[in-house]
């Protein structure tokens, strides 16, 4: 109906029908791709260009919805930029629930590009604008953002207290902004990342995302098994786990490759035949790379040049602005694979506050809370 909707020139109604079914694309279907081939053509002059016909919370929508496809697409840049035109036009619609739900996507954005501080800083943003636009799932989410990126910067205390208040308030029922089994994913990597994970902890996460028929997390909690088969040696289960992440990611037109370079890696390690040059030559070309386990890779190999380059080049990606605001897990696989060569880890500047740049949507965003905060004072005075 939308592809012939869109060869009918009628975009507006193709727009109200593309954000009807976003959400089964994106968490019953995995379908991002899918999605892209239909609003590209409702975009043909960018996606920052509004499409001819399509305006106001039809619009905003619209951009919010096509930035997490573009990023599963590793289109991280277009996504960060349609975001905040996204939030930009919520704040002019002073749609509260919106300016949340972007906000917490521009956070995820930062990190997709590696500027950990913007995503802890939006991340803070969006918890300070809940106190004055959102309710009890809006808090809940903001907690759970920010034990996430707490996590990964490696401020393991932050990300528990966070989990931990996030754990102390019902579990958002909207489907739209919490799938089930998502704050139990984040509790197993909190404890992944400090060599804490058990089956325990492990278990309950798939049984609530089949059941909750979230396709998307049930691929990340392969992603996530699969790691940690691996740093224990258990070969077989890695294998078994990256191999159905492999096949899930190709059935839906995505790139898998961090896990075909897992899957070749323990498929060495058990002895199994594979192309293993002919895969890193290809891998290493793909728009974004998967410097750290190709480097694992070609250590394994004992290609030592190889192993060396894409550790530099994963170690640079993970250091992001600087310390403290880093991928803390890839800089500490990083670290062993430089140990392996003998190579000294690189010197690089820590983070610098005053090289921080404002936000785009800063000073707005606060004259809006600011704004919206007033009015609530005067409604509870009244």
């Amino acid at each position: 109906m939308i592809r012939t909707l869109l060869h009918l020139g009628r975009t507006t109604q193709a727009a109200a029908a593309l954000t009807q079914v976003h959400g089964a694309l994106f968490w019953s279907l995995d379908a991002y791709a899918l999605y892209l081939s239909l609003a590209r053509p409702l975009f043909r002059n960018g996606w920052k260009q509004a499409p001819f016909g399509v305006e106001g919370t039809d619009l905003v929508w619209l951009w919010n919805n096509t930035g997490l496809p573009l990023s599963a697409c590793d289109e991280h840049e277009e996504a960060r930029a349609i975001q905040q035109l996204a939030l930009d036009l919520f704040i002019d619609l002073d749609h509260p629930h919106g300016v949340l739900v972007s906000l917490r996507n521009l956070a995820i954005k930062a990190d997709d590009v590696d500027n950990y501080a913007d995503a802890c800083r939006i991340a803070q943003l969006a918890t300070e604008a809940t106190a004055i636009l959102g309710d009890e799932e809006d808090l809940a989410l903001s907690y759970l953002a920010q034990s996430n990126h707490s996590c990964t910067i490696g401020d393991f205390k932050a990300a528990e207290f966070y989990w931990q208040q996030f754990a102390a308030l019902p579990r958002p029922t909207t489907r739209s902004i919490y799938r089930p089994g998502w704050g139990e994913f984040a509790l197993a990597r909190i404890r992944w990342f400090q060599e804490h994970l058990d089956h325990g902890t492990l278990s309950p996460v798939e049984g609530l995302a089949r059941e909750g028929n979230s396709r998307g997390l049930i691929r990340s909690l392969l992603w996530l098994r699969g790691e940690w088969h691996l740093s224990r040696g258990g070969w077989q289960e890695a294998a078994t786990d990256f191999e159905e992440h492999v096949k899930m990611t190709r059935e839906v037109n995505l790139i898998p490759s961090w896990s075909e370079a897992r899957l070749a890696l323990v498929q060495l390690k058990l002895g199994l035949s594979n192309q293993f040059d002919e895969l890193t030559n290809r891998l290493s070309t793909v728009k974004d790379p998967p410097d750290l386990a190709l480097a694992d890779l070609c250590l394994a190999l004992g290609d030592d040049e190889n192993a060396k380059k894409q550790a530099h080049a994963a170690y640079r990606k993970a250091w992001g602005g600087g310390a403290p605001y880093v991928d803390w897990k890839t800089l500490q696989q990083t670290r062993t694979v430089f140990a392996a060569l003998d190579e000294p880890e690189p010197q690089l500047p820590a983070f610098n506050s005053t090289d921080q740049k404002p936000l785009a949507f800063g000073s707005k965003l606060r004259a809006y809370l600011e704004k919206k905060a007033s009015e609530k004072r005067t409604t509870k005075a009244n």
